[in-house]
């Protein structure tokens, strides 16, 4: 049996060790005012400027040079990796360099969503929290594994992912769909874990995401002659179909124990439709924004959201819909 004897030495090796990272809490600061001011919302998404900040400071602090793995032009994924002394297992911490758009509004921000911004003991700015934050701190996180290499086995990465916000086809997916995380044993994220307060939530498991559209055709025309002809408007039909399309979606799903609330459902995240004054709408669109449990099949969740759409067919007053 090892010796588990307190050791008081040892443990004030250790309570040393963190004040060193604890040092580092001013330059955690300021590296995620550096990457507020780098902006990448997504959509449209291009993650470049964020990028080419971790990269440099990689460099600043005598990191490797993080590999750069990338499915489409201006939307990079970094993968920085720092070996312990002996082999050993693979350990990942990972985030995302993209954020959600600063919104339709910005008017109402108080700050500037783009400019870090201390009041009090908060930063604001776009991405602050999710998730810039937590990439500037493993980046001081890695500085600090490499000075002290020699006191641990095994490897550490550090996936700096595109594309989290909008589906994830040139970040997550990508890299998993490649292999290039393959020999990574176990991954952390480093989401925001506090919703009503610091650290009251630690997830281990994750909601998936669908998300899709429904597309609904009238019959555009001159608004002058919807009169005279019957013009069937798309929009009209639209807002009529989404909310008949909430009341009537039911899924079906496995209970999870650590997703006791079962899927989020937020119908019409996004509208789309009309061209204009003048002309009635001949098109419609809703983005639909569904978080799925783990366990749930992809065919009967198709069949329960088709179901729902065909129960909506009555309110359509003569316009289509599919998804």
């Amino acid at each position: 049996m090892p010796d588990r004897t307190y050791s008081p030495a040892a443990s004030s090796e250790i309570d040393q060790l963190l004040l060193e990272l604890k040092d580092r809490d001013e330059d955690v600061v300021q590296l995620t005012i550096e990457l507020i001011a780098a902006p990448s919302p997504n959509p449209p998404g291009d993650e470049t400027a964020p990028v080419a900040l971790i990269a440099e400071t990689c460099r600043r602090l005598g990191l490797p040079e993080p590999a750069v793995l990338a499915a489409g032009p201006k939307r990079p994924n970094l993968l920085l990796t720092i070996e312990g002394a002996e082999p050993g297992p693979h350990l990942a911490f990972c985030g995302h360099t993209d954020t959600k758009p600063a919104g339709d509004a910005i008017s109402e921000w108080r700050t500037d969503p783009y400019v870090g911004t201390i009041a009090g003991d908060r930063l604001y700015g776009l991405g602050s929290t999710d998730m810039k934050g937590a990439l500037a701190s493993m980046l001081f996180a890695a500085e600090w594994l490499q000075r002290h290499s020699g006191r641990w086995a095994g490897k550490v990465s550090f996936i700096f992912s595109a594309d989290e916000e909008y589906g994830s086809a040139y970040g997550a997916y990508y890299l998993a769909r490649e292999g290039l995380l393959d020999d990574i044993d176990a991954i952390i994220l480093g989401e925001p874990s506090g919703i009503h307060a610091d650290w009251d939530a630690i997830r281990t498991v994750s909601r998936g995401a669908s998300c899709f559209e429904v597309v609904v055709n009238g019959t555009q025309m001159h608004s002058s002659l919807s009169d005279t002809l019957g013009a069937v408007n798309a929009v009209e039909a639209m807002a009529r179909v989404m909310g008949r399309f909430r009341e009537e979606l039911t899924l079906r799903y496995p209970e999870h124990p650590l997703c006791p609330t079962g899927p989020t459902i937020n119908i019409g995240v996004k509208t789309v439709g009309g061209v204009g004054y003048g002309v009635v709408p001949g098109q419609a669109t809703f983005y639909s924004d569904i978080r799925t449990l783990p366990g749930m099949d992809l065919e009967t969740f198709r069949e329960d959201v088709q179901a729902a759409l065909d129960r909506c067919m009555p309110v359509l007053n003569g316009a289509t819909a599919r998804i």
